[in-house]
């Protein structure tokens, strides 16, 4: 029986930005859930739970790492295992800054660091077995704090994960390397029976 794979992407991205990770894997059955990051993150975990209905892996990039968190917490007996990808589960402190110039902007809501679904996430844990790949190489522009470009490298550590990976890449690069899918292969190999 082929696996299941349940894609989420990051935000203002599509599913597009897995179709090098996509190809890569064995031959898979898959679900891509498709988001608008500027709606309240509350309503894209719910859909994100509510739209999963069949057993399989979640691979997700970004702020699609919170979703796909949230759906393991959700559903500990349909995921096999989660594996998240430059995650910023801590929240972002740069969106705190931009916050002040865009007050009314539901995207810098979703990511500061006090975000009570952020926090909610973290708190509750892995569910299920979970790779956090943590990017490092990048320079945010807004940041002073290692980050990978787009997210810090603290944020991407909050979430207590059973294995973490730290990859010498930038946010978006770390989709497109031979490493990453390896590593991802390997773990869903080592979680495909049945939670």
């Amino acid at each position: 029986m082929k696996p299941h794979i349940i894609y989420i992407h990051g935000a203002n991205s599509t599913p597009r930005s897995f179709n090098y990770i996509k190809s890569q894997l064995p031959d898979h059955t898959f679900t891509n859930i498709a988001y608008d990051a500027n709606d309240p993150i509350d309503e894209l975990v719910l859909a994100a739970i509510t739209s999963v209905k069949q057993s399989g892996h979640i691979i997700a990039h970004s702020l699609g790492g919170v979703l796909g968190a949230a759906v393991s917490q959700a559903h500990p007996k349909l995921i096999k295992s989660l594996t998240t990808i430059s995650t910023p589960f801590g929240g972002s402190e740069a969106a705190n800054r931009f916050a002040m110039l865009l007050p009314f902007s539901t995207f810098l809501k979703n990511i500061r660091p006090g975000n009570p679904v952020l926090r909610g996430v973290v708190k509750v844990g892995e569910k299920v077995p979970t790779l956090t790949i943590i990017t490092t190489n990048g320079h945010a522009l807004f940041e002073p704090n290692p980050n990978d470009g787009v997210v810090t490298v603290e944020s991407q550590e909050t979430f207590n994960a059973s294995r973490q990976m730290r990859a010498d890449m930038n946010h978006f690069e770390v989709l497109q390397d031979p490493t990453i899918v390896a590593a991802i292969k390997a773990f869903m190999e080592a979680h495909r029976a049945e939670p």
